[in-house]
C-alpha cells in the first residue's frame, strides 16, 4: 500500500501584530431562567421610559375608588361632579374641533371623562352598602379595556436607554434674522403691512466689489413682482434706511410671485470710481460706465447695436451731479477708435472747461451762435453721408451685386467715423427753434449715417423737447438719471420700464462722501439700482500729447452751396442770453483759441486754467478776485477748492480759477495736495 504524500513543511512566519484592537470576549450565554431574572431594580429604572404608555391606566384603578370612596365620605353633591365632568368633556371637544393637531393626545382621555360620569351617577342614585361597592367597582373595571390594549408594554424592556446628548452634540439655537423679524412685523404683516403675507427666505450674506449685505429671495402671496419693486419706497420707511440701503428688483429665473431682496450695509460706491482702462466692448457696442452699489457688476449703455446704429444718450442732473464727469470718461473711451466726440455748450465753454482742449477744433460749438453753426455743419454732413451711402455698392451672400445699404453697422463702416454731438445745457439751446428742428432731424434719421446727439440737461422739459416727440425718441436709446429733485424726472423717462429714485439720493451718503456722479441707468443694463459714474483722475495723462486732428467733412456735392465750418467758435450774442454778451471781437487779440498747440501755449500743459482763458479779467477786476479769495483762505488750515471759493464768493468759475493762478504765481497761496484742487494760504500778506 503507497505511502500517503504529507504536505510540505510550511516556512516559519514572523507574527503580524493587528491593525485593529483585539473583539471583547463573548458573554456566556444564560439559561431562560437566568435571563428572566438577571435584572435588577436599577436596570429596570434606567428602561422605565418604555412604560410611559401604561402608568395612566395603572394608576386609574386606585383614583376611581379613590375618589368615589372621598365623595361619599365628604357627603359632596353628585350632581355638581355631574357637571363638572360633562363641562370638562364639552372642553376637550371643543378643543379637538379648534386644533385638530391635538385629536389623538385628547382621545386617551375621554375614557377618563366616562369613569368620572359612573361615579356621580352612582353617588347620585343614592345607592348604599354593597351596590355602592359594586358600582365603585364596576368604575374600576372600564379601564380594562385600556391595560389590555398595553398589555404587550408591560414587559421587560430590551431597548437600552437613550443616552442625552452632550453640550457640545447638542444642536446650538441661531438667533432669529432681525429682517426677517421685522419684516413679518412691517412690511408682510397681515391686512396692514405693505406686501401682505411675504416672506424673506434663502438668506445670503455676501461681501464682494466693495459691497457688504444679505440677499434674500422674497415669495410674494397674492402680489406680483411689479408691485415688489414698486413698494420700494415704502420698505424702505419700514426699516428706516435711504432709498439705496434696500434694493428690490425682479428674481433671476423671472417668476411673477416672487422677487430679490437685498439689504446692503456698505455701498460699493461710496468712494469715488477712477476710470483706469477701456471699458468700451467695439464689437458689441456697450460701454461700462461704472459699479453698482451692490457690486454686482457695472451699468453699462448700448452706444451702438452691432448692425443698426448708434442709439441716443440722455444725460439728466441737478447742477453739479456729475454730467461732464461721463464727457470726460467718453473722451478716453474713444481715443484712437473711430469714435469722434463733438461739443456744444450755450455757456461758452464753463460747464466743462477741462475737456476743450482735447476736442477737434472745428468739433466744439460755444455759445448759441457757435452750436448753431455746429449743428449745421452736422446735419450737412448726414444728409451728405445719406447720399453717399446709397450709392454704396456691395454683394450679398447669394453673390449678387447691390446699391445702397440700409444701416450703418459699426463705427468706421464704410470708412467713416461715428460722430457724437454732445450739447450741454440744453434747455438754453431748445429756445431756438431751428436748432431744434436739426437736432430733432439728427436724433431721427443720423443713426443710419453714424451720427447720433447726446443730450445734457438739468430736466426732461418736455416742451423744451420738441413737444415730447423729441424725449420720445430720446427715450428709445440710452438714459442716465443723476441725482435731481423732481420726481416726474424719473416718471417721463424710464418709469415705465423700472421703478427708480433719482430724486432721493442724498447729497451726501449715510457715512459721508459726496454722491456725485450717482444715478440709475436704462442702457444694455436695466437694473433699478444705483450706480457710479468713473472719473478721470489725470485727463491730461490719457489725452495729452499730440493735439486732437480735426473732424473731416464729406465734400459739397457740384452745385451744393458749402457750409462753413465751426473753426473759431464764438460767444453767444444772442439777446435772449443775459450773462453771456462776451463776443468774438471783445476779446484780446493774445487770448488763445482752441485748436492751438497746447505744449507752446504753457510751460506745462497740465494747467488748464492758464490753457483756457475764454473769460479775461482787467487789472481792476483780477485785484477784487484775489482780495475776496485771500480772507477765505486765512482760517482754513485743511484749504479750499475751487467749488468752495466759487461758492463763497459767487463768482463765476473762470474768474475764481483764473485769480487763483494768479495768486498761486505771486507765491500767496499753494495746492494742499498734489492733484492742484485744493489750495491754502502759503504766507499772510503784507
Amino acid at each position: 500500500m503507497a505511502a500517503t504524500p504529507t504536505a510540505p513543511a510550511q516556512p516559519q512566519t514572523e507574527q503580524v501584530p493587528p491593525t485593529s484592537p483585539p473583539a471583547p470576549p463573548q458573554q456566556e450565554s444564560q439559561s431562560g431562567l437566568a435571563t428572566a431574572t438577571a435584572w435588577n431594580w436599577n436596570e429596570l429604572k434606567s428602561r422605565s421610559h418604555r412604560f410611559r404608555h401604561t402608568w395612566p391606566a395603572h394608576a386609574t384603578v386606585p383614583a376611581t375608588w379613590g375618589a368615589g370612596a372621598l365623595m361619599h365620605a365628604l357627603d359632596v353633591p353628585g350632581f355638581y361632579v355631574a357637571a363638572g365632568a360633562a363641562g370638562a368633556y364639552g372642553v376637550t371637544a371643543l378643543v379637538r374641533t379648534l386644533l385638530p393637531k391635538l385629536r389623538t393626545k385628547l382621545a386617551s382621555r375621554l375614557w377618563w371623562v366616562g369613569a368620572g360620569v359612573w361615579l356621580t351617577v352612582a353617588a347620585e342614585i343614592g345607592a348604599t352598602g354593597w351596590m355602592q361597592t359594586l358600582m365603585f367597582a364596576g368604575a374600576g373595571l372600564a379601564v380594562i379595556p385600556r391595560i389590555y390594549r398595553y398589555r404587550t408594554r408591560i414587559t421587560l424592556p430590551t431597548r437600552p436607554r437613550r443616552q442625552a446628548l452632550t453640550t457640545a452634540d447638542k444642536p446650538q439655537e441661531q438667533a432669529p434674522d432681525p429682517y426677517v423679524v421685522r419684516w413679518a412685523a412691517t412690511t408682510g404683516k397681515k391686512n396692514r403691512g405693505t406686501l401682505p403675507g411675504s416672506k424673506l427666505t434663502q438668506r445670503t450674506p455676501f461681501e464682494y466689489g466693495g459691497a457688504r449685505g444679505i440677499h434674500y429671495r422674497l415669495v410674494l402671496d397674492g402680489q406680483i413682482t411689479r408691485e415688489a419693486t414698486s413698494a420700494r419706497e415704502k420698505v424702505c420707511g419700514d426699516f428706516g434706511v435711504t432709498i439705496d440701503e434696500i434694493q428690490i428688483e425682479a428674481p433671476s429665473d423671472r417668476r411673477l410671485n416672487a422677487a430679490e431682496v437685498t439689504f446692503l450695509d456698505k455701498l460699493a460706491v461710496e468712494d469715488i470710481q477712477w476710470w483706469t482702462q477701456p471699458g468700451l466692448n467695439m464689437e458689441t457696442g456697450v460701454w461700462r460706465i461704472g459699479p453698482f452699489a451692490d457690486g454686482r457688476g457695472d451699468a453699462a449703455l448700448q452706444l451702438w447695436e452691432p448692425g443698426s446704429g448708434p442709439l441716443p444718450v440722455t444725460i439728466i442732473g441737478a447742477q453739479r451731479t456729475g454730467k461732464s464727469t461721463l464727457l470726460r470718461s467718453a473722451a478716453c473711451e474713444f481715443k484712437d477708435k473711430p469714435i469722434r466726440l463733438l461739443y456744444g455748450d450755450p455757456m461758452n465753454g464753463q460747464s466743462c472747461p477741462e475737456l476743450l482742449p482735447y476736442l477737434p477744433k472745428n468739433g466744439i460749438g460755444l455759445g448759441l451762435d457757435g452750436i448753431k453753426t455746429l449743428v449745421e455743419c452736422v446735419h450737412t454732413e448726414m444728409q451728405r453721408r445719406s447720399h453717399m451711402l446709397a450709392r454704396v455698392e456691395w454683394t450679398d451672400r447669394h453673390g449678387n451685386k447691390r446699391y445702397g445699404v440700409q444701416s450703418y453697422d459699426h463705427p468706421g463702416a464704410h470708412g467713416l467715423d461715428t460722430l457724437v454731438l454732445a450739447i450741454d445745457e440744453f434747455h438754453k439751446v431748445a429756445r431756438d427753434p431751428d436748432i431744434v428742428d436739426a437736432v430733432y432731424d439728427i436724433l431721427a434719421e443720423g443713426s443710419k449715417t453714424g451720427i447720433v446727439p447726446w443730450i445734457i440737461d438739468q430736466n426732461s422739459y418736455v416742451a423744451s423737447f420738441g413737444g415730447g416727440d423729441m424725449l420720445g425718441l430720446l427715450n428709445a436709446g440710452n438714459t442716465i438719471l443723476l441725482r435731481n429733485g423732481d420726481p416726474s424726472i424719473a416718471r417721463d423717462t424710464i418709469g415705465d420700464v423700472m421703478d427708480v429714485y433719482p430724486h432721493m439720493i442724498e447729497l451726501t451718503f449715510p457715512g459721508g462722501g459726496h454722491t456725485k456722479g450717482c444715478g440709475y441707468v436704462k442702457g444694455a443694463t436695466k437694473r433699478p439700482v444705483m450706480m457710479r459714474i468713473r472719473d478721470v483722475d489725470n485727463l491730461h495723462a490719457v489725452l495729452g500729447g499730440a493735439p486732437p486732428a480735426p473732424i473731416t467733412w464729406l465734400s459739397a456735392a457740384p452745385g451744393e452751396t458749402d457750409t462753413p465750418s465751426p473753426t473759431s467758435p464764438t460767444a453767444s450774442t444772442d439777446e435772449h442770453d443775459p450773462g453771456n454778451d462776451t463776443t468774438g471781437d471783445d476779446l484780446p487779440e493774445d487770448t488763445p483759441t482752441l485748436g492751438d498747440d497746447a505744449t507752446g501755449l504753457l510751460a506745462d500743459p497740465t494747467d488748464i486754467g492758464q490753457l483756457i482763458e475764454f473769460v479775461k479779467l482787467d487789472p481792476a477786476e483780477l485785484a477784487v478776485a484775489e482780495s475776496a479769495i485771500l480772507p477765505l483762505l486765512d482760517g482754513a488750515e485743511q484749504g479750499l477748492t475751487l467749488t468752495d471759493l466759487e461758492l463763497a464768493t459767487q463768482m463765476q468759475p473762470m474768474a475764481v480759477l483764473i485769480a487763483v493762478r494768479s495768486l498761486e504765481s505771486k507765491a500767496e497761496i499753494k495746492p494742499v495736495d498734489e492733484h492742484g484742487t485744493r489750495y491754502r494760504r502759503a504766507r499772510k500778506a503784507s
